[in-house]
């Protein structure tokens, strides 16, 4: 199964507590599938 992640909110310049939300929950999810046959694809936008 493959995961596939917004991350607009880490190229942002500053932390708001939503970037430092989704942050966390992605720390958390790898930590949760290093065992499984579960892929997380971060999909980040270029920075202009």
């Amino acid at each position: 199964m493959k995961i596939i992640i917004n991350g607009k909110a880490f190229v942002k310049k500053y932390r708001t507590g939503v970037q430092r939300y989704c942050i966390e929950i992605v720390r958390e999810l790898d930590k949760l599938i290093k065992d499984k046959e579960i892929e997380i694809e971060l999909v980040v936008p270029r920075i202009l």
